[in-house]
C-alpha cells in the first residue's frame, strides 16, 4: 500500500468513525435529529483534520508531498463546510427554535459564517485584489473557527456533556488539535532557532529572476534531495516577515543553499530590496518531487521558473557523474527569459543531456506529439513536469493517456493554496 493510498484510507476512516460513534450512542435510531448530530460530528472531525494537515508534521509529509496534503486540505475545507451547513438544517425543524438559542448556539453560527468568509476569500482572492499576506492573515481565523466549534459542541451537545462515546471522540479530536498546534507553533519554533541562514550572494539570472545564495550560520546546510523546496522567513527590515515557500535550486553537494525566485507576486516583487548579509530562517526540506534513487532515462518538461527543481536535479547528477540520459523540454516566453541557459549548454557537452527550447511569444510550444517524436521508448522514461498549473494539468493528462502508467509521471504544483 502506497502512502497516498494509506493517507486516503485513514482520512476516510476518521469520518466513518465519527458517524459510527454517534450511531452507537442511545437511542439507536436514525431520524432527522440523529442525522443532524452525525453531520455535527463530521464537521468537527473535518475542522480538526484541517489543523493536522497544515501542522507540517514531517512523517505525514514524507512520501506524500506537502502540495498534495494541502490539496486534500482544500477538499476537506469544502466537505467541512457542507457538514457544518447540514448540521443545523437537520436539527432545526422550524425557525421558531432560534428563540431558544443560547450563547453557545450562536458560537456555532459565528463559526459557520467565518468558514463561509474563508472559503469565499480563498476562491476569489485574485478577483478581490487581496494580496497573499492579507489573505493568509485572514485565513488564520481558522484557529477561531475550530475553537468555536469545540466550545459549541461541548456546551450544546448533551451526549458530550453526559460523557457518552461521543465525549471520548470529542476528547480524541481535541488532543490531536492541541498536539498539532504545539508542534507547529512551539516545537517548530524551537527547532528553527538553529536554522538561521545569511544571504551571501545575489545572482541576476533573467529579467525579474534572481538566485539568492545562503550560508548556514551553524555551518551546515540541512540535508535535502534535489527538487525539494523549503519555507523561508526573511529577517530583513526591508521585507515582510511572512513565511513563503521556494524551490531549492542548488545541489545537495554544495556548501551553500540557493533559491531561484521570479518576481511574480506581492512579496516576490519586493525581493530587490534584499541585501547581502540579511538573515533568514529556512525550514526544510519538503516535497517528494525528486529523481533520487530512480534510474533513467528521464524526460524533464519545464515551463518558466519550473526549471528550478530540475536544475537542482541536473546539478546533482553532474556532480555524481550520473550518466542517465536526460531530455529537457524547456519553455519560456522569449529567449531573454531563459534561466541557467549557459549552464544548460555546458551540461549538454557532457552528452547525457539534450535540451529543446521553446519560446511561447513566437508561437513555439512543446506538445506531446513533439516529445514522442524526439524520445525513443518514452513509455520507459521517468517523466518530471514542473510549470504553471494549466501546463501541468495538460501534460499530466497527455502523458497518462499515452503511457498508461501514472507511476512514471512526477509533477509538483508551485501554489500551496
Amino acid at each position: 500500500m502506497t502512502k497516498k493510498t494509506l493517507f486516503k484510507f485513514i482520512y476516510v476512516s476518521f469520518f466513518i468513525a465519527a458517524a459510527l460513534v454517534v450511531l452507537s450512542t442511545p437511542p439507536y435510531i436514525i431520524n432527522r435529529i440523529r442525522l443532524g448530530q452525525i453531520f455535527g460530528a463530521l464537521a468537527l472531525t473535518g475542522l480538526s483534520l484541517q489543523l493536522i494537515m497544515t501542522s507540517r508534521i514531517r512523517f505525514l509529509e514524507r512520501g506524500l508531498g506537502y502540495d498534495r496534503i494541502l490539496s486534500a486540505h482544500s477538499v476537506n475545507a469544502k466537505l467541512s463546510f457542507a457538514f457544518l451547513v447540514l448540521h443545523p438544517i437537520f436539527l432545526l425543524q422550524d425557525f421558531t427554535l432560534l428563540k431558544t438559542f443560547s450563547f453557545y448556539h450562536y458560537l456555532g453560527v459565528v463559526a459557520l459564517l467565518l468558514l463561509i468568509l474563508n472559503i469565499i476569500l480563498t476562491v476569489y482572492q485574485p478577483r478581490l485584489g487581496l494580496n497573499y499576506e492579507h489573505w493568509k492573515l485572514i485565513h488564520k481565523s481558522g484557529y477561531v473557527i475550530i475553537s468555536l466549534g469545540f466550545i459549541h459542541s461541548f456546551f450544546v451537545g448533551t451526549d458530550i456533556l453526559l460523557r457518552s462515546r461521543l465525549f471520548y471522540w470529542w476528547l480524541f479530536l481535541l488532543i490531536l488539535v492541541i498536539f498539532s498546534l504545539l508542534y507547529r507553533h512551539v516545537y517548530r519554533r524551537l527547532v528553527l532557532t538553529r536554522s538561521v541562514y545569511q544571504v551571501s550572494k545575489i545572482v541576476p539570472e533573467a529579467p525579474h529572476i534572481r538566485s539568492i545564495h545562503f550560508h548556514a550560520l551553524n555551518g551546515k546546510v540541512f540535508p535535502f534531495s534535489p527538487g525539494q523546496f523549503a519555507f523561508i522567513r526573511f529577517l530583513s527590515p526591508h521585507l515582510s516577515r511572512e513565511e513563503h515557500h521556494f524551490t531549492i535550486s542548488s545541489a545537495p553537494n554544495e556548501k551553500f543553499l540557493s533559491m531561484t525566485i521570479k518576481e511574480s507576486g506581492d512579496f516576490t516583487s519586493t525581493l530587490g530590496k534584499l541585501k547581502i548579509g540579511d538573515k533568514a530562517i529556512i525550514e526544510g526540506p519538503f516535497g517528494v518531487f525528486t529523481n533520487v534513487n530512480l534510474s533513467g532515462p528521464f524526460v524533464f518538461v519545464a515551463g518558466g521558473i519550473g526549471i528550478t527543481p530540475l536544475i537542482s536535479m541536473l546539478r546533482a547528477m553532474s556532480a555524481a557523474n550520473q550518466k542517465d540520459k536526460v531530455i529537457l523540454f524547456y519553455s519560456v516566453k522569449t529567449p531573454k527569459d531563459l534561466v541557467f541557459h549557459q549552464e544548460l549548454e555546458n551540461l549538454k557537452k557532457q552528452r547525457w543531456l539534450t535540451v529543446y527550447y521553446f519560446f511561447t511569444e513566437g508561437g513555439s510550444r512543446p506538445t506531446i506529439e513533439f516529445i514522442k517524436k524526439r524520445v525513443k521508448n518514452l513509455k520507459k522514461c521517468k517523466i518530471f513536469i514542473c510549470g504553471p498549473a494549466p501546463m501541468l494539468a495538460s501534460f499530466e493528462a497527455d502523458f497518462q493517456k499515452f503511457i498508461g502508467n501514472p507511476a512514471n509521471i512526477y509533477s509538483e504544483k508551485f501554489a500551496l493554496k
